[in-house]
């Protein structure tokens, strides 16, 4: 994990639970310089990169730079996974992210609107996973339960870019 901030760290430890695990690293570090700096496209590259790079104005445009989408590419493994978590208010900017990710992922992504008009972007470095949503309607009602999340209505909105 990659922020910014350290307070962030320490209310997600406080009052979010955040866990130590030898399977999670926790960087103070500014994101693109961090992505820059990293080697990666290997086998033991990244599995899963999560994207959500805001500030109190919104989206940092960083977020949709061509180089800091291309470092992210290149920290995935072969199967990994980038989530994008965009949100312009009309600006275009989920346009331009979206033409760039189909250009390095081959157009390998799944879009899924959310609430407050943020879309999220997934985007596959192995491939789309072939799955038929209505055989994990069951799976996502007991873990949407779980985590209180409507996982099923968020599968039902996924759509292939």
């Amino acid at each position: 994990m990659v922020e910014l901030r350290p307070l962030v760290v320490e209310t997600a430890r406080d009052w979010l639970f955040l866990k130590e695990s030898p399977r999670l690293q926790i960087d103070i570090d500014d994101a693109e310089c961090y992505a820059a700096r990293q080697n990666g496209g290997t086998e033991t590259g990244t599995d899963i990169l999560f994207s959500d790079l805001f500030l109190d104005e919104g989206m940092q445009q960083m977020q949709l730079d061509q180089d800091f989408l291309a470092d992210c590419h290149r920290m995935l493994n072969h199967q990994g996974i980038l989530v994008l978590n965009l949100w312009d208010e009309g600006h275009s900017g989920n346009r331009l992210a979206l033409t760039r990710l189909e250009a390095l992922f081959d157009a390998r992504c799944l879009l899924c609107p959310v609430n407050g008009g943020n879309l999220i972007a997934l985007a596959f470095k192995g491939g789309l996973p072939v799955s038929n949503p209505r055989r994990l309607q069951q799976q996502a009602r007991q873990l949407g339960k779980k985590l209180g999340v409507p996982l099923q209505r968020l599968l039902n909105q996924l759509k292939q870019y």
